[in-house]
């Protein structure tokens, strides 16, 4: 089973295209990014951004995921910090019995 704990629970606050389809006059144009906040489960972060979901389904399904360009990252804040995930225990093929 898919265990959100094992996930930091983040903060993310980055800066995003802005577009509009109306009408304006011209000293109305916005000529700068949007500040967007969010806060999720980090799933992924590297250096092509960070990925976050914010919902998981009884069944394991994650929904709700937002990737964010690292460019665009103004700031990471871990919220809640994810507990240990527990690794598969290695097996010593050379101890296992064969046929």
């Amino acid at each position: 089973m898919f265990d959100h704990r094992a996930y930091d629970l983040v903060y993310v606050e980055w800066a995003d295209h802005q577009g509009s389809d109306d009408w304006c006059l011209p000293e109305d144009i916005q000529h700068s990014p949007t500040i967007c906040h969010a806060v999720g489960w980090r799933f992924q972060e590297d250096d092509a951004g960070i990925t976050l979901f914010g919902s998981i389904s009884e069944g394991g399904q994650i929904g709700n995921r937002l990737f964010v360009m690292r460019a665009g990252v103004r700031r990471v804040v871990v919220q809640k910090k994810a507990r240990k995930r527990k690794e598969p225990k290695a097996v010593n093929l050379s101890e296992t019995p064969h046929d």
